[in-house]
């Protein structure tokens, strides 16, 4: 019977206990919210305080718990990206009108190139208060490993930094042959691009005679048309053109001069490109950005219209010439792949085949 009575005792004094822990909340009218819906940082900040604001006179405590989110196309991963401290938070009773939890976040510094990573906090359950306006906040984090290649500090990586790294490596200076002096004083004619389509092609022309040693665009085709052939369509010898797929199916073309020289001398043709499939909508040019030797960028006009398309070209076919056919990695390939193809033709000109 005594150790009935002592179990009974015991269980009281817990069961006091737990109600002491639960008087110990807030009971008056408290919000708890993110300070902002969008935070930005660097992976190279270390310790990142988010902070989340207490909003109400308060008796008792606030606790409150987070959860992480993976977002956006380039998701942040936890432990991998960043580090949360704490996830379980509490905020000590006061009489003050406001406060501020923290939630401490590590960010991870990688020696990747990446895009900026993006992660979501949210408060998913809380002790003592209310969730006010911001329940989440979204949390971006700035790559800092291409900083290198941003060369003209814009935030945005251009084939006018490409020409100004190149010029790095060729003459041991941004501007190249030219000097930092002229660079800002010489006046450029920007010049327009324009485009004449027909049945299995689309021609890109440049006006104006501006001195551009690189330009890039993005190409937009109808559904069921593709390029199959990128081709310089200048004299110069030292152009390299490539294209590529972006995440949302347009093309991006870049055309530069390995020697950061002007690509055309007064030509006004630039670009040929070969297409395959059939497909009726519409074809534009956007983006288009061009560099001159010195790396001074410029942005030339968008160009758009409707068009219809029909190749008669279903597949990519090589011809007799095409003599050899390389993978981006430079290994030999017996017939042409899925992907980029790098394809040099009796006569030794190289050009580049996509196939899909």
């Amino acid at each position: 019977m005594k150790y009935i009575k002592l179990f009974m005792l015991l269980a009281v004094v817990s069961l006091f206990a737990a109600c002491s822990s639960d008087d110990d909340y807030n009971t008056n009218e408290t919000t708890v919210s993110f300070a902002n819906n969008a935070i930005t940082t660097k992976e190279s900040a270390g310790i990142v305080n988010i902070p989340i604001n207490v909003t109400g006179l308060r008796n008792g405590d606030i606790s409150l718990r987070i959860v992480t989110e993976e977002v956006g196309a380039n998701p942040a991963k936890e432990d991998v990206n960043y580090m949360i401290t704490d996830k379980t938070l509490t905020l000590k009773a006061d009489t003050l009108q406001s406060g501020v939890i923290n939630v401490e976040v590590k960010m991870v510094d990688d020696d990747e190139i990446n895009e900026n990573r993006t992660f979501k906090l949210t408060i998913a359950s809380v002790n003592g208060a209310t969730v006010g306006t911001n329940a989440s906040t979204t949390i971006t984090i700035r790559d800092n490993d291409a900083a290198f290649y941003d060369m003209d500090g814009d935030g945005e990586y251009t084939v006018a930094d490409l020409v100004q790294i190149n010029n790095l490596y060729v003459y041991g200076n941004k501007n190249g042959q030219v000097s930092a002096g002229a660079k800002g004083s010489e006046p450029i004619e920007t010049g327009s691009v324009d485009m004449q389509m027909s049945e299995s092609s689309m021609a890109v022309t440049l006006s104006g005679s501006a001195p551009y040693a690189a330009i890039q665009m993005d190409v937009q085709l109808p559904d069921g048309v593709s390029i199959r052939e990128v081709d310089f369509a200048g004299d110069a010898k030292s152009v390299i053109a490539t294209a590529n797929v972006l995440d949302n199916g347009t093309y991006r073309i870049v055309l530069y001069s390995i020697n950061s020289t002007s690509m055309l001398n007064g030509e006004s043709n630039l670009l040929n490109l070969k297409l395959a499939g059939e497909g009726s909508g519409i074809v534009s040019i956007d983006n288009v950005i061009a560099s001159t030797s010195a790396g001074q960028r410029q942005n030339l006009n968008a160009v758009t219209g409707a068009h219809t398309i029909v190749t008669g070209i279903s597949e990519v076919e090589t011809s007799e010439e095409d003599t050899s056919i390389f993978g981006v990695n430079g290994v030999v390939r017996k017939t042409l792949q899925k992907g980029i193809n790098i394809v040099k033709d009796a006569a030794g000109k190289v050009r580049k085949i996509r196939v899909k």
